[in-house]
């Protein structure tokens, strides 16, 4: 942070949930040795040593859980991918929007994990 502030830049310090031990520096925008004008800022990221847990994605269209699943991957660098699953259903309100995660939202989830997404379609059954 001092070499920032020394460099004539503004720092922004983020702590994000990784797993990587609290404190360790993850990553920084713009990247190393890149060109900035003085008084640019500068996003330092480091882990709170907290291993990160699925965000709550229920009531998103499908074009916004994608979304945040890559913001989610940008801010934990997990990579994390998912399936889609439709499950009929008879509530209109819920159709074509997240109905449910597994795992569910809460749940720590690992590098390279895939979940599972459900989705609320039409009832065609009867």
């Amino acid at each position: 942070k001092d070499a920032i502030y020394k460099a004539g830049l503004r720092a922004v310090i983020e702590e994000v949930a990784s797993l990587e031990p609290e404190g360790e520096f993850l990553d920084q925008s713009p990247s190393a040795g890149a060109e900035v004008t003085q008084g640019s800022v500068v996003t330092v990221r480091f882990s709170t040593g907290v291993p990160p847990t699925l965000i709550d994605l229920a009531g998103l269209s499908l074009g916004e859980v994608q979304a945040a699943v890559d913001a989610f991957n940008e801010e934990s660098g997990l990579n994390l991918s998912f399936t889609i699953e439709n499950v009929p259903t008879d509530e209109p309100s819920v159709l074509g929007f997240v109905i449910g995660t597994n795992p569910p939202a809460g749940t720590l989830v690992e590098p390279d994990q895939v979940i599972v997404i459900y989705v609320g379609v039409p009832n065609l059954g009867d």
